[in-house]
């Protein structure tokens, strides 16, 4: 019988010693992003900078980060429009534009919110006859 309870345990300590090993090597590597630095405008490198402020176009820039996506450099900045709406770009070390990300591609939100907005127009023309 404690031979039982010693192959158990053992057997114990080896998934516990698996999953310790599997959960702090991957730790790390769980989504694109590794470790973000917040920077200021006169931190950044020349190209950066000069497309971060034609970007902005006289607009507020919050939060200037430099992160390393796929291992890749990226510098992202909020920029807050007068009307008080945000937007944010990416732009590479090199200072090239990169593409916007897009969010829920798969679940269509772009094309549910513009068919609730014509859903709405039609109500308000039937409404208005």
């Amino acid at each position: 019988m404690t031979r039982k309870w010693t192959i158990l345990l053992i057997a114990l300590m080896v998934v516990a010693l698996c999953f310790a090993v599997a959960t702090t090597g991957l730790a790390g590597k769980c989504g694109k992003k590794e470790k973000d630095q917040t920077l200021t405008l006169d931190q950044l490198p020349p190209a950066v900078r000069a497309t971060l402020e034609a970007q902005a176009q006289g607009c507020t820039i919050e939060e200037i980060e430099k992160e390393t996506e796929d291992g890749n450099t990226v510098y992202s900045a909020d920029i807050v429009k007068a009307d008080g709406t945000k937007s944010e770009v990416k732009i590479a070390e090199d200072g090239t534009l990169l593409p916007p990300e897009v969010e829920n591609k798969d679940e269509g939100t772009a094309g549910e919110q513009s068919g609730d907005k014509d859903d709405d127009e039609a109500g308000e023309s039937a409404d208005a006859d």
